[in-house]
């Protein structure tokens, strides 16, 4: 049995009543890496899911711990929309940050949104994908 095959299997043992949910997200991580995405944002697997961002985050959360997703937070700026930076803790976001798109420091709250992203753990699912090549 493969590590992420293992993985997966602990976190079912241990939340016995999410072991449809558990599949489905592992099934929509592993469409998205297919894809060559990486990143997850838990209002998208919510939407994926047909369940709630709140629920979506509590799955993403048990993938996490189980070290098969890492979350950080992307930091945009506003006006353009495009990301200028990604950090590992929310108390990482520096109070000012310049956006060499509007060639300025953001350092109003206003200027940039911050967003949790959830990074597959490329060394975990790349274990699925050669046990399955494998048979």
């Amino acid at each position: 049995m493969s590590t992420l095959s293992q993985r997966l299997e602990r976190i079912k043992a241990e939340n016995p009543k999410l072991k449809g949910s558990i599949d489905a997200l592992a099934d929509y991580i592993e469409r998205l890496r297919l894809r060559g995405q990486r990143e997850l944002e838990p209002y998208l697997a919510a939407q994926a899911l047909h369940t709630t961002e709140a629920f979506a985050l509590g799955l993403l959360k048990l993938f996490e711990d189980a070290g098969l997703l890492k979350h950080s937070y992307n930091i945009y700026c506003t006006k353009q929309r495009t990301l200028l930076a990604n950090v590992r803790e929310i108390e990482d976001i520096p109070s000012v940050i310049y956006c060499k798109f509007c060639d300025q420091e953001h350092c109003d709250p206003n200027d940039f949104e911050v967003e949790l992203v959830f990074t597959v753990e490329d060394a975990a699912w790349q274990s699925l994908s050669q046990n399955v090549a494998t048979h």
